[in-house]
């Protein structure tokens, strides 16, 4: 999630893939890019407004 100056909303840009000690020493953060199509499954399925609430 990261948060633009630009349209002051939150923007989901990637999915974390894997958990755990996440992101902690020796347990590196893994994350996985979005695509277009996923992105548009997304919508369809919970909604913009529920995306862009996140």
């Amino acid at each position: 999630m990261c948060f633009s100056d630009k349209t002051a909303t939150w923007e989901l840009h990637g999915l974390l893939s894997h958990h755990g000690d996440c992101g902690s020493n020796k347990h590196p953060a893994v994350y996985t890019v979005i695509s277009t199509k996923l992105k548009s499954w997304m919508t369809s399925t919970i909604g913009k407004q529920a995306l862009s609430s996140l």
